[in-house]
C-alpha cells in the first residue's frame, strides 16, 4: 500500500513496532532513544494523614454495616430492627465519607454481609464503641475542618447506636468517656465567637428549669439536673471567654422559650419535642464551632456537641445518621 494512503494511526503503530523491535534486538534506531520495557509489582500510592483518617473511618463504616446486616438475619425484634438501623446509618456514613478506596479494584473481590462469621449483637456493639472512639479521635486532630465535622458526627452517631443496640439486646450499656471542660478560648476561635453557644447553653438551662417545674418525681429530678448542667457549662465558657460578670456578659435573666414549654395545654410529648429541637440546635452550634477550631484544641467543643446530641436522641428515642449536621443531604 502506498504510504500516502496509510492512516496516521496505522503509521504510528508501525513506527512503534519498529522501535520496539529494534530495541529488543539491541540495535536502537538512529535518532531514537532505546525504549526499555520493565515489569514489576504495582505500588500503592502512600496517603497523607487526612486520607488515612478518611479511609480508616470508611472501612469501619463498611465493616459495621456488614456485621449488623449479618447479625440482623438471626435476631428478632426489637434487636433486628435496631441492627438494621445500625446498618443503614453505617451505609450513610460510608457514602458521606466517599467510600472505601481500593488501589487496584480489579484485583479485589467484593465480599458481602454473608461472609461475616456468625456476628452477634454484642459483637456489633463492641465494633460501634471502638469505631466511635476512633472517629472522635480523628475528628479532634484532622487538619481539615469539614472532615473533622463529619467524623465527629459519625463518631457520636456510632456511640448512640451502640447504646441503643445494647439496650434493645439487654446488654451492658457502654460507658461514656468523661467530658472535657474548657480551660481557655480554643485556638482558632475568638471570645465573641463563643457568645451564641454561651447564650444557648444558658437558655437551655432555663428551658429545663421550666420543664422541671412542670413535672414531679424522678422526671423532675432529671430535668433539674440537666438544667444545672447547662447553666454550669454556660458559666464555664463565659469565664473562659472573659465575659462572666462583665458588662459584656451575654447571659440574661430570661429568654424567649418555645410556646410548647409554657402553654398550659401542652403535653409532656409537646414539651419533649420542643426540648429536642433546642438540644439539636445547640449540638449543631457546638459542632460548627469545633470545625472552625484548630486541630488538637477541639475536644471541649466536641464533648459539648456530643452531650447535646445525646440528650436530643434520648428525647426522641432514635439516633440520627448524622447528628449536628442538618445540612447533610
Amino acid at each position: 500500500m502506498d504510504a500516502r494512503h496509510t492512516s496516521p494511526r496505522t503509521r504510528a503503530r508501525r513506527t512503534l513496532v519498529l522501535v520496539l523491535a529494534a530495541t529488543l534486538l539491541g540495535a536502537p534506531l538512529a535518532g531514537c532513544a532505546a525504549l526499555r520495557v520493565e515489569s514489576g509489582e504495582r505500588t500503592t500510592p502512600s496517603a497523607g494523614a487526612l486520607e488515612q483518617a478518611r479511609q480508616r473511618q470508611a472501612v469501619a463504616a463498611r465493616d459495621i454495616a456488614r456485621a449488623a446486616t449479618d447479625a440482623a438475619r438471626r435476631a428478632v425484634d426489637p434487636v433486628s430492627t435496631t441492627l438494621r438501623a445500625v446498618s443503614s446509618a453505617s451505609d450513610r456514613h460510608l457514602t458521606e465519607l466517599g467510600g472505601v478506596w481500593v488501589p487496584f479494584p480489579s484485583d479485589s473481590a467484593a465480599t458481602g454481609p454473608g461472609d461475616e462469621a456468625q456476628v452477634s449483637p454484642a459483637d456489633v456493639v463492641e465494633r460501634l464503641v471502638a469505631a466511635s472512639a476512633s472517629a472522635e479521635a480523628d475528628a479532634a486532630t484532622a487538619v481539615d475542618g469539614r472532615l473533622a465535622r463529619l467524623l465527629a458526627s459519625i463518631g457520636v452517631s456510632r456511640r448512640l447506636l451502640a447504646v441503643h443496640l445494647a439496650s434493645a439486646a439487654g446488654l451492658t450499656t457502654p460507658d461514656s468517656r468523661p467530658a472535657v471542660g474548657p480551660d481557655q478560648v480554643p485556638a482558632g476561635l475568638s471570645a465573641p465567637a463563643l457568645v451564641p453557644a454561651i447564650v444557648s447553653e444558658d437558655a437551655l438551662g432555663l428551658a429545663w428549669e421550666v420543664e422541671a417545674a412542670r413535672t414531679d418525681g424522678s422526671p423532675r429530678t432529671a430535668a433539674a439536673a440537666i438544667a444545672a448542667d447547662h447553666r454550669s457549662r454556660a458559666q464555664a465558657w463565659a469565664e473562659v471567654a472573659g465575659l462572666a460578670g462583665t458588662a459584656d456578659d451575654p447571659r440574661r435573666a430570661s429568654y424567649d422559650l418555645p410556646a410548647a414549654l409554657l402553654a398550659v395545654s401542652s403535653t409532656a410529648a409537646d414539651r419533649s419535642a420542643a426540648l429536642e429541637r433546642l438540644e439539636t440546635a445547640l449540638g449543631a452550634l457546638w459542632l460548627d464551632l469545633a470545625s472552625r477550631t484548630a486541630p488538637g484544641a477541639r475536644l471541649p467543643l466536641l464533648d459539648a456537641f456530643a452531650l447535646a446530641a445525646e440528650r436530643a436522641a434520648s428525647l426522641t428515642g432514635s439516633v440520627p445518621d448524622l447528628p449536628g449536621m442538618p445540612d447533610a443531604g
